[in-house]
């Protein structure tokens, strides 16, 4: 854990555990898809995306306004292990750059700037039968801002569901998501769809490489010709260690909001891909805890528009 205790961006660190992550699962066999990947029959052994996401000024309930800038690299791996196991990996890193412009709940002064996450997970998907699917999905995660210790800022849970496909075009679950993040335990409930309408109409979870997560459910059209759009909605959140020498020293803050959007995806090749996001993050919130865990200050912001667009490719 050592290496963690700098309060540097770990970039050597990233970079090492995404070529290990590719090295690992680049060899994985053509045999039969795993279970964790039922639902998506084309998924390719590795996936990368990188995601640049703006989310642009909304006003402060208390006065002032924030944005944020964000740039995500996501990392996902599946191995079969036999026609009804399957083993996934999963590698996130997400850098945030927040802009307050006098925050008055906040004393007028940046509550906090740019903040590091970095998440590693697995997955294991069992068919338990033709239909019936479980499948466990663990997660440590480091969340701080710039000046705060990786030590400090240690997260985990994970998920946990059952799914049932009730016909070849129709799947659907249910499970729960629960993590410790920093002295708080959050449990949320997880619905699972995928549920091919007809030929071009499909009813899922986003993705799990894009940058809205997989706490969300999109209604999606193939529009021909490579080209496919699609309108969604989800729920985010965030807890994160502050930094040691700031205004709340030790702290952590938390920022919730229930982005809507809509997505155009074009094909690029056999395994590219590239999606445009726009929309709004709904009823934000922050929040800041003492170290000790007792609420000191809370805000509201309003709807704010946002654009990102992500960048993915199989191998």
């Amino acid at each position: 854990m050592d290496k963690y205790r700098s309060s540097t961006t770990p970039s050597a660190a990233v970079l090492l555990l995404c070529f290990c992550f590719v090295a690992a699962f680049c060899a994985a066999p053509a045999a039969a898809e795993p279970a964790v990947a039922a639902a998506q029959p084309d998924m390719a052994p590795v996936v990368i995306s990188v995601t640049p996401l703006r989310q642009f000024d909304a006003h402060l309930s208390g006065g002032g306004t924030v944005g944020v800038t964000r740039y995500l690299l996501d990392i996902t791996a599946h191995k079969p292990l036999s026609e009804t196991l399957g083993v996934g990996l999963n590698l996130v890193y997400e850098f945030a750059d927040y802009n307050f412009s006098t925050p008055v709940t906040f004393s007028g002064v940046k509550p906090w700037g740019q903040v590091h996450h970095l998440e590693l997970g697995g997955s294991v998907g069992y068919d338990v039968t033709p239909v019936w699917s479980v499948y466990v999905a663990p997660t440590v995660e480091f969340l701080r801002e710039e000046g705060a210790g990786w030590d400090t800022a240690v997260a985990y849970g994970g998920d946990i569901y059952a799914t049932r496909d009730f016909s070849p075009t129709l799947t659907l679950g249910l499970g729960a998501e629960v993590f410790e993040e920093l002295g708080k335990i959050t449990p949320l409930p997880l619905l699972i769809v995928n549920w091919k309408i007809n030929d071009r109409l499909l009813l899922a979870n986003s993705s799990q490489t894009g940058p809205m997560g997989q706490l969300g459910v999109e209604l999606a059209y193939t529009l021909g010709d490579g080209w496919e759009a699609a309108a969604g909605g989800a729920y985010k959140s965030s807890r994160f260690r502050l930094s040691n020498s700031g205004l709340y020293n030790g702290g952590v803050a938390e920022e919730f909001s229930y982005p809507a959007w809509g997505r155009i995806s074009r094909k690029a090749g056999r395994n590219t891909n590239f999606d445009l996001y726009a929309g709004a993050m709904l009823a934000g919130e922050l929040h800041i805890d003492d170290s000790a865990g007792n609420r000191i200050k809370s805000d509201r912001y309003d709807p704010a528009p946002f654009l990102a667009l992500a960048f993915s490719a199989r191998f």
